[in-house]
């Protein structure tokens, strides 16, 4: 197989998921070992594939609505030659070949999203700032969820442990590490709408402003101690954050039995650490891993984790 014309990393966020839709800090972390590809090749028509879920479009031809499930990758490629000004050059096959799981807090959207605007960039040969490249990306994350935070493609362009904080002023700062911090990501199985999800949270906020932003008001300070205790590398306290972290997050039901299973798997197999990650309701957990990488794994999958992955925070 050809090198792809552009990739982009997934992601997942450590800490302030939620709260840092209020405007609140979040820190999130690059997964290199999950990417999207994408490969652009002559055509005789503008063509959009996946090979991910046997897909394609001739998006020109027979432009897709905003309820079909393609329209996000269509408005990624039509926004960009925009950008570019090169519509008119349509004559490309675009084909997405990733291994992010979607619906599962990994960053999938925001990957595929990245990894097609650098495809188009890198073919045309036009270059593109990481700001413009952010806005772009921004729009497709507006297409699939509504309301997002931003930090989704922050993480995945820079590829960096970042502490983000969205608003009038987006802050994106990137993290010093100060020792490598191994993480495993275990998935429930169980795929979840990260739009449905923080659609809920926003509606039963408006019902009970005061619980909400009262335990939001608890993410914050975890948030910050969190900045420091990465930059220092005190492993024990991030893993008895995790653990408090969690706690919160099922404080305003984002949780579900699959997460709690495999959370509390995690922690009896000897994880410092460990919580959901992302949306919730589904997707995956986080263990932090000093040691017994190998029980915990063993465990996380006897508990019922569909697949496992491993990252470092670096």
């Amino acid at each position: 197989m050809k090198n792809p014309t552009g990739s982009a990393c997934g992601k997942i966020i450590l800490f302030g998921e939620h709260s840092v839709v209020y405007g609140h800090p979040a820190i999130a972390v690059p997964v290199t070992a999950l990417h999207a590809d994408v490969f652009i090749q002559p055509a005789e028509t503008l063509v959009i594939s996946s090979r991910n879920f046997n897909t394609e479009y001739e998006i020109l031809k027979n432009p897709l609505n905003k309820n079909e499930t393609g329209f996000g990758l269509q408005e990624t490629v039509l926004n960009t030659l925009k950008f570019f000004n090169l519509l008119k050059k349509q004559n490309i096959h675009i084909t997405i070949d990733s291994s992010i799981l979607p619906a599962s807090g990994l960053g999938s959207s925001a990957a595929v999203a990245v990894a097609i605007i650098r495809a188009l960039s890198n073919y045309f040969k036009k270059k593109i700032s990481n700001k413009d490249l952010y806005d772009l990306a921004f729009k497709t994350e507006v297409i699939y969820h509504g309301d997002p935070s931003g930090i989704d493609p922050a993480v995945i362009i820079h590829e960096k442990p970042v502490y983000f904080k969205s608003g009038k002023k987006t802050r994106l700062e990137p993290l010093k590490v100060a020792n490598k911090i191994p993480i495993i990501i275990a998935d429930t199985g169980v795929r979840s709408s990260t739009k449905e999800v923080v659609s809920d949270v926003k509606k039963a906020r408006a019902s009970d402003k005061d619980k909400y932003d009262t335990i939001f008001s608890e993410i914050i300070p975890i948030v910050h101690r969190v900045r420091d205790v990465i930059e220092k590398g005190n492993v024990s306290e991030l893993g008895r954050l995790m653990n408090e972290n969690h706690e919160l997050l099922k404080q305003i039901d984002v949780s579900s039995p699959e997460l709690d299973l495999l959370v509390e798997s995690a922690r009896e197999a000897g994880a410092t650490g460990a919580k959901l990650a992302g949306a919730g309701r589904g997707g995956h957990i986080i263990a932090l891993a000093e040691d017994n990488v190998q029980k915990i794994s063993k465990a996380l999958v006897d508990a019922g984790a569909s697949h496992i992955f491993f990252t470092e925070i670096v």
